[in-house]
């Protein structure tokens, strides 16, 4: 299955971390994902034209994770990064300056503070980690009224869809 992967940015950063961001749309590309980004898209609107934003809601939506480096922290990011997580997309989060794995505590977040020694391992974990995520088998089972009454219940309880609960059930019996 081909993975597309969404990378955003700071664009008041672009002095600073441009050489960074660079290189993490480097790290990307060796994984082999298709990969779209107002990096790499010339006519992207800047910040100041009213389609910007537009556009970068639908790059985290058309995508199936989204990486984004946050060296020069900012609203729109974490914005942005809320609204992936919302769409359950994996969000990596990625910072020259700390780790914010400590700070969010969701299922589709994930972040680390990387440098250029450790950025394409970082990415590539990430990719992988993914491909376990991507659901491409399909099972179905019958259930009886009462079961279903209660996976119904509990999904609710836990804000999930029944088959996103049923997943977590089987991922945290490993």
């Amino acid at each position: 299955m081909y993975m597309k992967i969404f990378f955003t940015c700071s664009y008041t950063g672009k002095t600073i971390y441009q050489k960074y961001y660079d290189l993490i749309i480097s790290s990307i590309q060796k994984t082999g994902v298709s990969l779209s980004s107002p990096e790499l898209d010339k006519n992207f609107p800047p910040p100041d034209k009213p389609p910007h934003f537009q556009k970068i809601k639908d790059g985290i939506f058309n995508s199936d994770a989204v990486i984004m480096d946050v060296s020069d922290e900012g609203f729109q990011l974490g914005f942005e990064a809320a609204q992936a997580i919302q769409n359950k997309k994996h969000v990596l989060v990625l910072s020259l300056h700390r780790d914010f794995t400590q700070k969010v505590n969701n299922r589709y977040f994930h972040a680390a503070k990387y440098s250029e020694l450790n950025i394409d391992d970082i990415i590539s974990d990430f990719i992988s980690s993914l491909r376990h995520h991507q659901f491409d088998q399909r099972f179905n089972c019958f259930l009886s009224q009462k079961q279903l009454n209660i996976l119904d219940q509990n999904a609710t309880k836990a804000n999930q869809t029944k088959s996103e609960y049923i997943r977590n059930l089987i991922d945290s019996s490993q």
